[in-house]
């Protein structure tokens, strides 16, 4: 039976944002998660997964116009930097279901 090789945890440094700026990302966050989750258990696996995607960029979206809104002069980079960070960081999205978590990360890898 062949082995299963796993790609070592990439490291990914948290977001350097202020404490104003995360409390709105996250109340954002959970918020589109209500919006978008709010599904039947009856629903098909196929809808599940086109609510995760559209979940998915649409919290991007609004994380980057919280962004903006924080700090106009932000750079590409930075957003970019930070979107990544917020992704990855258990602080920022360990309040989230699983499923959000996976369609987040599967939607910024």
């Amino acid at each position: 039976m062949a082995e299963v090789q796993t790609m070592p945890a990439v490291e990914v440094p948290e977001p350097d944002l202020s404490m104003e700026v995360q409390d709105q990302l996250r109340r954002s966050l959970t918020e589109n998660e209500v919006r978008f989750f709010a599904l039947d258990a009856d629903d098909t696996p196929m809808l599940q997964t086109a609510s995760a995607r559209a979940f998915a960029g649409f919290a991007v979206d609004e994380a980057v116009g919280v962004l903006k809104k924080f700090n106009p002069e932000i750079t590409k980079e930075t957003i970019s930097d930070n979107i990544h960070g917020l992704v990855y960081s258990e602080a920022m999205v360990g309040h989230l279901a699983k499923r959000s978590q996976e369609a987040l990360r599967e939607y910024v890898p």
